[in-house]
């Protein structure tokens, strides 16, 4: 049969090829008013001006021994430390109630952990995972650290995790 008549009689002719073809062009105006601008129209934008800034801070010698000194008793990893610290800054600078969780996601490197060869690494690339755990704003900061300890040692350990790959491995 002619493939006009899979279309419903309303879709065809050249009445209802025009009615689509304004509605198309109606949705590319919608599409080219609502497209992304600019908020500063210098180009480029100076760094003072950008809402995001990086800041490089560089702390004394004793400063740092000793953060890593309480870690280490702690029996907490540096990274978990920071991401427990980011989490109560961002809950006090947002103003969320401390019943609340705090999302803070920590790259993993699972190349080691993979069940192939090293000769097959490359088809696979940086398989960096992110783990992503849930920090409540009212823990402590090695509550929170071991939390992320926690997560990843997790998530590390799931063979679920590696199931899609031992299949492409196989």
């Amino acid at each position: 049969p002619p493939l006009e008549t899979f279309l419903p009689p309303s879709c065809r002719g050249a009445r209802a090829w025009a009615k689509i073809l304004c509605i198309q062009m109606l949705w590319l105006w919608e599409e080219w008013r609502r497209r992304p601008r600019r908020l500063w129209k210098k180009d480029p934008l100076p760094l003072q001006g950008r809402r995001t800034q990086f800041s490089f801070q560089k702390f004394p010698a004793e400063l740092s021994a000793a953060f890593l000194a309480r870690c280490k008793a702690e029996g907490i990893s540096i990274h978990g430390a920071l991401s427990g610290i980011l989490a109560q800054a961002l809950a006090r600078v947002e103003g969320w109630p401390s019943s609340s969780h705090v999302p803070v996601g920590s790259p993993v490197d699972l190349r080691p952990l993979l069940p192939t060869t090293p000769s097959a690494l490359p088809l696979f690339g940086p398989y960096v995972s992110a783990v992503l755990a849930y920090l409540p704003v009212s823990a402590t900061n090695p509550e929170q650290a071991k939390r992320v300890r926690d997560a990843i040692q997790t998530h590390t350990q799931n063979e679920d995790a590696f199931a899609l790959l031992k299949a492409v491995s196989l």
